[in-house]
């Protein structure tokens, strides 16, 4: 999750949004927000499906994570072998 910080300062700024303003619709304080983008503290797992929604995009892509690495053929593999099983 080190590259979540990045992430959601990028979300943010993109939208033309400050720390504040992300804050209040969380319902936290400017701080948490820096926290969270200074990776120095992560959101609940309730804020964060919050973050996805309010930024429109998956969890996954807030924590950074891209199956583009990891062959999807293999992937598609096991789930295939997972629901023959």
């Amino acid at each position: 999750m080190a590259r979540f910080g990045e992430i959601l300062a990028e979300l943010r700024q993109d939208r033309g949004l400050t720390q504040e303003t992300l804050a209040r619709v969380l319902f936290v304080t400017a701080g948490t927000i820096s926290n969270y983008e200074n990776n120095a503290h992560f959101p609940d797992i309730e804020k964060l499906t919050a973050l996805a929604d309010f930024f429109d995009v998956s969890v996954d892509v807030l924590l950074g994570y891209d199956i583009k690495g990891k062959s999807r053929i293999e992937a598609l593999a096991r789930i295939k072998n997972y629901v023959l099983a």
